[in-house]
């Protein structure tokens, strides 16, 4: 995990969750537990070890239910990327999803599968092994699905190693 990197608006996303959720103390706490003087610049790689810090921060403080929704969040706080995504639907927001997870991470990989109609699977291979960041994940594809105004669902499934977290998304 030590030559793992992230760029800094994956880390930046969630600490903005963690100013509007416990104000800025949390966020400042957050970011030294972290090891931040400051918040990354958002096309700044950062080591993936310090993302996983900031969710273990609000786990060991806050809880681990929070994970989640810190996920929705930042799927649904993308910026004008918010904006852009709310005309597309989700297949062309799986179009995306393969390129926009190389833009973010230096590890892993995603995999989708469209599964007939209105239904896929999504992969993230390689990511990592901690149980939070299946929630991570399962919140940030629910977030991604009301962001394109997909009612459905996301159900976590089995996925082939112990580092890859998979999903089955159904949408209308």
């Amino acid at each position: 995990m030590n030559n793992r990197h992230c760029k800094g608006s994956t880390i930046n996303g969630k600490l903005k969750y963690i100013k509007k959720k416990w104000g800025l103390l949390g966020m400042e706490e957050a970011m030294k537990f972290a090891g931040f003087s400051a918040a990354p610049r958002d096309g700044e790689w950062v080591p993936s070890r310090k993302d996983h810090l900031v969710m273990e921060w609000v786990i060991k403080n806050k809880g681990r239910k929070y994970i989640y929704d810190m996920g929705k969040y930042t799927a649904m706080n993308l910026g004008i990327f918010s904006f852009i995504f709310s005309f597309v639907g989700v297949e062309k927001l799986f179009e995306r999803g393969k390129l926009n997870y190389k833009t973010l991470y230096d590890f892993g990989d995603v995999v989708i599968e469209n599964l007939g109609e209105r239904k896929a699977k999504v992969t993230f291979k390689d990511y990592g092994t901690e149980d939070y960041l299946g929630d991570i994940w399962e919140g940030s594809l629910e977030g991604l699905m009301a962001l394109v105004k997909a009612s459905g669902t996301v159900t976590r499934t089995d996925a082939d190693g112990p580092a890859d977290w998979a999903y089955i998304l159904r949408w209308q």
